[in-house]
């Protein structure tokens, strides 16, 4: 039900332009809009885990074989840590498989493609709230990473893009409107032009109570 309402608030952010900041990893994205995923993906998100997979898979190379293999690893069965940081069963009946040097290979597929499709409820129930809102046909046209831009806006604040969007609305002490060629508002710019992307955020917050620019910006911008 949960990730139902965070599908919904996708196809809300993408209807009406208002950018989420989430923090979501880049496998969700793929996941969401149908991409493949690998094991550099998992890597992004659980670089530990990936490594200790592939020494188990690499063991060999250390000089282990079958005679000490589970006396230097410490799994006995197809298990494995899920997201969560439980240990369970990457296939059905896992517990009762027993690890060995002969199959520490398909043990390691496994494993990937357990933490790989560790999500395919949670999407799903993203897709069918986004589907209440935005026609679903549509994830299947964009890049993880539009995907991520629609939702989330821009990541990074473009001073250049600012100026050309920003509305000066003060008067100055001598009741003269502003314009871009005033000394205070040149000052403003160069502030900004000065800061770091958290700063520029904080910035954003203060003035708009939003923290990220919408994707669509640069492309409107274009058509006028």
């Amino acid at each position: 039900m949960w990730f139902k309402f965070v599908g919904i608030l996708f196809g809300v952010a993408m209807r009406t332009k208002k950018p989420l900041a989430l923090p979501i990893a880049p496998i969700i994205w793929k996941l969401i809009v149908g991409e493949p995923v690998s094991i550099e993906d998992l890597e992004d998100v659980d670089c530990m885990y990936v490594q200790s997979l592939r020494s188990i898979r690499d063991i060999h190379l250390s000089g282990v074989t079958e005679a000490n293999f589970l006396e230097v690893i410490p799994l006995e069965s197809f298990e494995g840590t899920s997201c969560t940081g439980k240990t369970v069963p990457i296939v059905p009946g896992g517990r009762s498989i027993a690890l060995t040097f002969s199959n520490r290979s398909q043990y390691f597929e496994k494993a990937v493609k357990f933490r790989l499709q560790e999500f395919n409820l949670q999407v799903a129930a993203i897709r069918e709230g986004m589907a209440g809102i935005i026609p679903v046909p549509l994830l299947s046209l964009v890049t993880a990473e539009h995907m991520e831009q629609l939702i989330c806006g821009m990541s990074h604040i473009s001073i250049t893009l600012l100026k050309k969007i920003v509305r000066y609305r003060e008067l100055d002490e001598n009741h003269q409107e502003l314009d871009e060629n005033h000394q205070l508002v040149q000052w403003l710019w160069n502030i900004l032009e000065s800061f770091t992307d958290a700063e520029r955020v904080l910035f954003m917050r203060f003035v708009s109570g939003r923290s990220r620019l919408p994707s669509n910006l640069l492309r409107e911008l274009h058509r006028r």
